[in-house]
């Protein structure tokens, strides 16, 4: 494991205890990742739409280290995937994070978040790199099963044990019924990225 930032451990210190003995601080190897709309500029803050008894007394920006755990985190992206037919990948130079414990963020499909918080000052503006993108390709007309063509620009974790390449055409299935889930990502001839940068079909 990286060393993290010694001006973490200062921050860390100064956090309500009753939250902090729920947080791990830690370093890590590989960027921060977050997918949402277009962002130029990302601000630690306490988040709009917590989960019930989420914490919120700590402002940070919710990121994973592979793409799967983005989309479960943020899977309100998908949820009215025509209002937000692109979504982008960040990545963040930060390697200094906190990891919540299930009990801090109340939801359990969320193990394995890391927050960027602002235990520097740097962190209240950050500006991120874009390295991938997701286009909606084929959607139900009731929102619950949602094709997406997804292209990065370098080497990215999708989760443990598969890495897609840059430049390769990704395709990968999201459905709402019965429960939330992705399908595993398949290669695709990279036409099909680009021709939904203008479209999506909508089915059923």
């Amino acid at each position: 494991m990286a060393e993290h930032d010694a001006s973490l451990d200062k921050w860390f210190e100064n956090q309500l205890p009753r939250v902090a003995k729920k947080l791990t601080i830690k370093g890590i190897e590989t960027p921060p990742l977050h997918i949402g709309g277009k962002v130029r500029v990302f601000t630690p803050r306490l988040p709009n739409n917590p989960a019930p008894g989420e914490d919120q007394t700590i402002p940070r920006v919710c990121c994973s280290l592979t793409i799967k755990n983005c989309c479960v985190g943020a899977r309100h992206n998908f949820q009215f995937a025509n209002e937000n037919p692109r979504l982008y990948i960040y990545a963040f130079d930060e390697r200094s994070v906190v990891q919540p414990s299930v009990e801090v963020t109340k939801e359990p499909n969320r193990a394995g978040e890391v927050w960027i918080v602002p235990h520097r000052m740097a962190n209240w503006e950050i500006k991120p790199r874009v390295i991938g993108e997701m286009r909606l390709a084929n959607m139900a007309k009731d929102y619950t099963e949602l094709d997406y063509v997804l292209m990065v620009s370098e080497p990215t974790v999708w989760e443990n044990g598969t890495t897609l390449k840059p430049d390769v055409a990704y395709h990968f299935k999201v459905t709402w019924s019965p429960e939330f889930r992705f399908t595993e990502p398949k290669v695709v001839p990279v036409d099909v990225y680009h021709d939904a940068l203008n479209a999506y079909t909508v089915t059923r």
